[in-house]
């Protein structure tokens, strides 16, 4: 809240680095100039010019990005469930898209990554353990963005159906599942 009082917010932004997340972040990494670190950061704020940006100031970042935020890919075949492609960067050196086909695709953007796998010992559904291959980004996402927004992630799994025109109602309906879920998570916490 501090934060963002302090800056200009450009509510009309012309270049793709006057964006409210643009802005934001540099806003955040002014403390740390001389620190050497990476963001992993959700689709939310992610874009190509931001990860462009904090590479130019010596930042690493990673985090999942929008499929519609991405343009200028070359024609290629999705990819079978569990496989992945890689893209780098033409312009910036050390920058890497990668296409992860899990239950659905996912893309990922990083400056840190290069293109390396790691392999993860599971359970399948019948017990039995197996092994299976990743990008080293997927891994190392999950890892420190400790995976998906848990309230999202409830949400959407217990989720009733609903169809309605109007807008409040979504809204009514989404926040009255958003009650159950937190007076769930609630009630493990007490007893």
């Amino acid at each position: 809240k501090r934060t963002l009082q302090k800056i200009n917010l450009p509510f009309n932004a012309k270049k793709p680095q006057d964006t409210l997340s643009h802005v934001v972040i540099n806003s955040l990494i002014e403390h740390w100039k001389d620190k050497e670190f990476t963001i992993f950061m959700d689709n939310f704020y992610s874009s190509k010019y931001l990860f462009e940006d904090l590479l130019s100031k010596g930042k690493h970042c990673c985090g999942t990005i929008r499929a519609n935020r991405l343009s200028g890919l070359p024609p290629f075949e999705r990819p079978k469930q569990g496989e992945f492609i890689f893209f780098k960067s033409k312009e910036f050196e050390g920058m890497y898209l990668i296409l992860f086909n899990d239950t659905k695709p996912v893309w990922l953007l990083s400056t840190k990554h290069p293109p390396l796998f790691t392999y993860v010992k599971n359970k399948n559904r019948r017990g039995n353990l197996i092994k299976q291959g990743f990008p080293h980004v997927v891994e190392e996402y999950n890892h420190y963005a400790h995976g998906v927004d848990m309230c999202n992630r409830l949400t959407a799994r217990y989720r009733w159906p609903h169809r309605t025109n109007k807008w409040w109602v979504a809204l009514f309906q989404y926040f009255l599942q958003l009650s159950i879920v937190n007076s769930y998570i609630w009630y493990k916490e007490v007893t």
